[in-house]
C-alpha cells in the first residue's frame, strides 16, 4: 500500500498521544495501525497491544482468538 501524504507525521502523532497516555506504542504497531485508519480497513490481530490504538486513534479491529 502507498502511504497517503501526511502518514508519517499522522504515525508519529499517533504514537505520541499513545506515549502520552502511558500507553505501550511500538513503532511498527503504530505505522501499521495508521495506514489501516488511513485506507479505513480493519486490522485483523492477536495483539492486544492494538487495542490502545482503536481506542485513541480510531482504528477499527477484528481481533481473532
Amino acid at each position: 500500500l502507498e502511504p497517503h501524504e501526511g502518514y508519517w507525521d499522522r504515525a508519529g502523532r499517533l504514537r505520541a498521544k499513545l506515549i502520552a497516555q502511558r500507553r505501550r506504542a511500538r513503532l511498527a504497531d503504530s505505522l501499521i495501525a495508521q495506514v489501516c485508519i488511513d485506507y479505513e480497513v480493519r486490522l485483523v490481530t492477536r495483539d492486544d497491544d492494538f487495542l490502545h490504538f482503536s481506542k485513541l486513534g480510531r482504528l477499527r479491529l477484528a481481533i481473532s482468538p
